[in-house]
Formats: C-alpha cells, structure tokens, sequence
C-alpha cells in the first residue's frame, strides 16, 4: 500500500511536469533562469530523476508501473536540463526585461535633468546603475554614455530575432536624449563611442541645429535649420526633418492610428480622432493648451512621457516621447495642410 502510495505520487508530479514543459515548449512561455524560474526547473529535474531510478530498478518487479515512470519522466528530464542550461535563451521575457530596464533608466536620468538641468554623470546614479547591473547579470553587453547635454544606453538582446522576424540583425536595444527606443544593428552599436553619438545617426543632427524653446530669433534660427534638412509631406501635414532621415510608417492594431518614426520621439496619424480620445487620451493628464510654431496642441503627460495632440476633423495627430525640448523643437516645424480636392 505505501509503495503504491508513492508511485502514485511520483506519477502525478510527472504528469504535471510534461504539462509544464510541453506547455513552455510550444508558447515560449517559461520563467527565465535570472527570475528564479531556475528554481522551479531544478525542482523538477530532481523529481523526475528519481522516478527514472525508481523505474528501472522496478523493471522486473513491477514493469506496467516501471514502464509508466520512465515514459514521463526521461522525456521530461531532457528537456529540464537543456532549459535549465538555455533558459534565458529560450524565454523572450528577458528581452522584455532588457528593454524595460533600458526605458527605466531613461525616465530615471530625464528625473534626474528636470532638477539639475544636466545629463553629467547620468550613467553614475545610484538607480540607473543598479537597472544596468541587472541586464548585465545575464551576460550582455551594455553601454552608457552621457555629458552636459546628452546621453546614449545601448544593450545587447539575449534571445537574437530569427530570419523571419521583420527586426532580423538588430540584435541590440537602445535609448538617447533624443527621444529613440529602438532596436538597432550590431555596427550601430560599435558606432556608439560617447554621448553624442545617438541610437540613430540622424539624430546628431537634431543636436547640432536645435532651435532653443522661446528663442525670439525663431525665423532666423528656422532659416538656419532649413538648410540642413527636408520637408516631409503626408497625411494631410509637413514638418522639417533632418536631411537623409527616412521616417517609418507602421499599422498599429491597437486602434486606428499609423505610428511615424521622428528623430525626436514619434508621431501617431490617428484616422478617428474621436474614438482615440476616449480609448487612449482620456487615461493621459491633461497639462496645458499650447502654441508651439503655428499650432495650438493640447499637452498630457502619461508614464512619465509628455504627448502633444492636435486634431482637425476626425483626424488627429499625437507627438509623444520624454525628451520635451527635443519635440518642442521638432513640432515647432509641423504645419496642417489638409488634401488636396480633386
């Protein structure tokens, strides 16, 4: 009786242990090694090497019982061990962690200017350090760059997207002063030497030609900015960017909105304006109503981002991002211009 007593333990846990494995298996799903799922991986391996000792020293005695014990577990145990060795490979949760790190630190040295007016020694606070040391715990590389003006992080993604993912070679993630937070390619990175060197190339330019916020010389200063860059028309508006900056136009399926990478943040063309602000904008804070260059935006913050919105019609147009001078800058250039009517 104790002897079946046990083997009808040892089965259970078998059971639910192929249903865990088979289960992170297919969905991708499991806790990570470096967020203790390590010890629940170990606990299991433990488990089903006993019940192979146990199987196949019951072979002679008690076979059907014997033969249930190995068929659960050596299977499983396989793939315990090769998840317990590869487990932060396999789990895209930890380049989840690597990106919400990343995006933390920023908010956290941005904290920081807000009250010294400064990015000198961001890279050195207490917090930003300690959100660095945790990607580097998983053995990644990382930078962190920052001066007077100015910063750069960059870390390297554990789980590299595969040929078929549309991100396919940039293998890092990267966040700057400039407003970027995205993945980048492996030269990319290399380039990344000091804290005027952005996520993105075309980003130095927004640092070399920034027209100052509440500059008196705005026409003088726009003249200047002309000069080294492009007007981009589309979607019923046009707006200065810096020349050889190619902006990306991407579908979102969260709502009816076309998300448009900026050097400085992004910009979302949303087709119903009003459906957008009762999903999205009624959970933001509404700050102030703003003129910035010819148009009047309406200015919430939400997760310690600033967002600038204008409509006209159903349609609207959402600037968001954490460096606010930067878009300041940026949206001083946009100008509605509807369609043309044929």
């Amino acid at each position: 009786m104790k002897n079946k007593i046990i083997y009808g333990i040892l089965i259970f846990f078998l059971i639910i242990s192929d249903f865990v494995y088979i289960n992170a298996f297919i969905s991708g799903g499991f806790i990570a090694n470096d967020t203790g799922g390590g010890g629940y991986i170990l606990l299991f391996i433990i488990i089903n090497i006993v019940s192979l000792i146990v199987g196949f020293t019951k072979i002679n005695k008690q076979k059907s019982i014997a033969l249930i014990l190995i068929i659960l577990s050596l299977p499983t145990l396989i793939l315990a061990v090769w998840m317990y060795t590869h487990g932060n490979d396999f789990n895209p949760s930890v380049n989840r962690m690597i990106k919400a790190n990343l995006a933390n630190a920023r908010a956290q040295i941005q904290y920081n200017f807000d009250s010294n007016n400064s990015y000198s020694n961001a890279c050195e606070d207490k917090i930003v350090a300690e959100l660095l040391n945790k990607i580097n715990e998983i053995e990644v590389k990382t930078k962190c760059f920052s001066d007077n003006d100015s910063f750069v992080l960059a870390a390297e993604l554990k789980k590299k997207p595969k040929k078929d993912d549309r991100y396919y070679g940039y293998d890092y993630f990267c966040v700057d002063s400039a407003g970027s937070t995205e993945s980048i390619t492996t030269s990319r990175y290399q380039s990344i030497v000091n804290a005027d060197t952005f996520c993105f190339e075309e980003n130095n330019l927004i640092k070399e030609k920034q027209i100052p916020v509440g500059d008196t010389k705005y026409n003088t200063d726009q003249s200047e900015l002309n000069s080294n860059s492009i007007t981009y028309q589309n979607h019923g508006f046009t707006i200065e960017l810096p020349k050889g900056f190619i902006p990306k136009e991407e579908q979102l399926t969260t709502g009816p909105i076309i998300r448009i990478s900026m050097p400085v943040g992004s910009l979302g063309y949303v087709t119903d304006s009003s459906f957008w602000e009762k999903s999205t904008i009624s959970s933001y804070t509404y700050v102030k109503d703003q003129k910035i260059g010819e148009t009047t935006f309406k200015v919430y913050t939400y997760s310690g981002a600033t967002f600038y919105w204008f409509k006209k019609g159903n349609v609207g147009y959402e600037f968001g991002g954490t460096n606010t001078v930067g878009l300041e800058n940026l949206i001083k250039t946009f100008k509605f211009t509807g369609w043309v009517q044929n």
